[in-house]
């Protein structure tokens, strides 16, 4: 059934469903095309008759996700359309005067939008708040420094949505005097960044940042710099003419290649950027100071702020990837080197703290300090000299998959905030079996409501459903920055992670809000959803998770910066023969790897055509070759192979002075005393300067 809500700048016709009234890509703001599309957010323009907002608006354009894990982890689905800054609301009642949660959605300012499963904010209304999601510019559009133009486009879009926010949340039953801004990842360093925005002041009075901190916004010597290797890479002025005269495709191919060589570091130049590329940049206007100087001197110190983390953030970057059964001391040292610290002295102050930890542990324990959580607490330090009003929260439920090892990893908190959990991010989640379909609610928005209704968290609600009260243990496992982590059984004796309050700092108070985020789903329900969401996108991967190869496709994919010392230590654990000879001029390499899944050769022909920038000297030239035969005269070349599952069947071209050539398998040898036949992979790379790279 369709509603009409009346705006100065038209009629839109949204939909009613099970109580709720949601209106969906709403503008707020004109089409950012042409002219347009590297200047400040205008005024959207008048409606023509009534608008159907039953569905969502067109999505912003930005780069493809660069790993395949995340692709399938958090979707990034792409809806067609002139005008991607858009909202979406949902309401119980237009006539009410609600309090007003407004979402913005994280993706390293480079991808993501609000058009997602996981972030539908129906449980929010029918707790009776107004839940806004808004979309906004994106990498080269939102936040790369353009001379000639206003920088933090993607910030100034954010604020326009809240000033939109202002002037016409009241006509769908939201109070503006009563808004809370929240994100995560991203869009929680958005909110922070926003707490030290001049143009966003009054315009929101609570804000909440999940995984996101102050310290992602770059000088602008180092925001040029990133300008200047795109405009080079791609052969134009740093304009925005030129930029806008370069396809789509074009441009954010050649982005996802600067951010490749930006994180790898090779170059001492880009070490001192972080690992987002493209991110807010503090210009003197927009963004005056850098926030937590701003945060020190009172910007945002009337706005109560709640900001965490995951209490184990890196573990989506090291448990299913593979990473943490690849880890060893060397790998380990040259991993937390890339941070710009000691790493032998990191290392030992952390085993010291963290006696039983594996490496794994240990890289996850130092990668999400550097993240989130010492950045969390400088923040937090920089608002207490203002007084302003802060709360710390760590969320620690830890998820059965991996045998429990995954831990509260990052984003696994967001069903939870939104009561997704029955589907997170899209139908595929959904369509895979639960092991029960019991019809029980999460009630994770009735929590965050309560942040959204007052001026801070409540605190002292034990956070556990009727019937099961838990037992608590004394098994803390950490303690970091006021921050007490243990866990607690329930009478089935299954284990759950325990907050507590602890008053190490005045202003940070870690309170039982993290518990009631998880509370109230079906223990056998909760398993098979997490299940279902931690494990999604690592199926096709999942043969061969541990081996170390899927971490190497998906760090080089996503982060170039550990790549170098990874490839190394791969080689060496994978490659069984090396044979190479001179031909046309130039050095041939065929590496061969013993293994016996072609999806294995698959994602290792991958990581090395990725590696070849990092690595510069190499190129590869044929991948994903599969072989079940080795040739040992120095003349042969693998060119072709049949790119199926290979056992047994598979067929190979080859070439050789000794007059050996066409279609061989398995069954017969070309060269005398040649060995048995040996499952395996040839990858061939060839050697070039590397100016040919730079």
């Amino acid at each position: 059934m369709g509603i009409e809500v009346t705006l100065p700048q038209g009629t839109f016709r949204g939909r009613a469903s099970d109580g709720v009234l949601s209106f969906k890509g709403v503008p707020y703001a004109a089409a950012p095309v042409g002219d347009l599309r590297f200047a400040p957010p205008q005024p959207p323009p008048p409606a023509v008759g009534v608008v159907d907002a039953s569905r969502y608006g067109p999505t912003v354009s930005g780069p493809p996700q660069r790993s395949a894990v995340m692709a399938e982890l958090v979707p990034d689905p792409t809806i067609p359309g002139a005008n991607g800054l858009n909202l979406s609301v949902w309401t119980p009642d237009t006539g009410a005067s609600l309090p007003v949660f407004v979402w913005i959605h994280g993706g390293g300012f480079v991808t993501g939008t609000g058009a997602v499963t996981a972030f539908d904010g129906s449980a929010f209304a029918r707790d009776g708040v107004v839940a806004v999601v808004v979309n906004y510019r994106l990498a080269v559009e939102g936040f790369l420094q353009i001379p000639g133009t206003v920088a933090n486009r993607g910030l100034l879009d954010q604020v326009a949505a809240l000033e939109w926010v202002r002037d016409n949340i009241a006509a769908f039953g939201g109070d503006p005097a009563r808004v809370t801004v929240a994100g995560e990842s991203a869009g929680g360093m958005s909110v922070m960044t926003l707490l030290a925005t001049p143009r966003a002041r009054g315009l929101f009075h609570r804000a909440i940042s999940q995984s996101g901190d102050a310290h992602h916004v770059h000088t602008p010597d180092q925001a040029a710099l990133v300008t200047a290797q795109l405009c080079a890479d791609l052969g134009v002025a740093r304009s925005p003419d030129a930029l806008g005269a370069v396809p789509d495709d074009e441009l954010y191919r050649a982005l996802n290649e600067v951010i490749g060589t930006v994180q790898a570091g090779r170059d001492p130049k880009w070490r001192p950027l972080n690992r987002l590329v493209v991110q807010p940049v503090v210009d003197g206007d927009v963004l005056p100071r850098h926030p937590v100087e701003a945060y020190a001197d009172g910007a945002g110190a009337g706005v109560a702020l709640l900001v965490g983390t995951n209490a184990n953030e890196y573990g989506l970057f090291t448990i299913p990837t593979g990473l943490a059964g690849a880890l060893d001391e060397p790998l380990l040292e040259a991993l937390v080197g890339r941070l710009g610290v000691d790493a032998r002295e990191m290392i030992a102050t952390y085993r010291g703290l963290l006696p039983s930890a594996d490496h794994a542990d240990l890289f996850m324990a130092i990668q999400g300090d550097w993240f989130a959580g010492v950045p969390i607490v400088r923040a937090i330090e920089a608002r207490e000299k203002a007084g302003a009003p802060s709360y710390a929260y760590e969320f620690a439920w830890n998820p059965p998959t991996y045998g429990g090892r995954l831990g509260a990893c990052h984003t696994i908190e967001v069903p939870f905030v939104f009561d997704t959990l029955a589907d997170p991010w899209g139908p595929g989640c959904a369509a895979t079996p639960r092991r029960s379909r019991s019809p029980t609610r999460c009630t994770a928005p009735g929590s965050r409501s309560s942040t959204a209704r007052s001026t801070g968290p409540r605190t002292g609600a034990t956070g556990w459903s009727s019937g099961s009260t838990p037992k608590a243990r004394s098994s803390v496992t950490r303690t970091r920055g006021g921050t007490v982590r243990g866990t607690a059984s329930s009478d089935d004796g299954r284990r759950y992670p325990m907050t507590t309050t602890d008053t190490v700092a005045d202003k940070i108070a870690l309170n039982e809000l993290v518990a009631r985020l998880s509370r109230a789903v079906d223990r056998t329900d909760r398993e098979a959803i997490v299940a279902c969401y931690t494990e999604k996108s690592f199926d096709d991967h999942g043969r061969f998770r541990g081996s170390g190869v899927e971490f190497a496709e998906f760090i080089c994919d996503s982060d170039f910066t550990n790549a170098s010392p990874f490839l190394y230590h791969l080689l060496g654990q994978s490659i069984w023969d090396v044979e190479g000879d001179e031909a046309f001029g130039e050095t041939y390499f065929d590496f061969y790897m013993q293994t016996d899944d072609s999806s294995l050769a698959h994602s290792f022909g991958r990581y090395l055509d990725y590696c070849q920038r990092v690595d510069g000297e190499w190129l590869l030239t044929y991948r994903r070759v599969v072989m079940d035969y080795r040739g040992t005269h120095p003349a042969t070349h693998v060119t072709t192979a049949s790119a199926g599952h290979y056992a047994g069947t598979a067929t190979e071209t080859t070439r050789s002075t000794s007059g050996c050539a066409g279609p061989r398998t398995t069954e017969r040898s070309c060269f005398p005393g040649a060995p048995p036949a040996r499952p395996g992979t040839a990858l061939r790379l060839r050697r070039q300067p590397k100016t040919k790279l730079a």
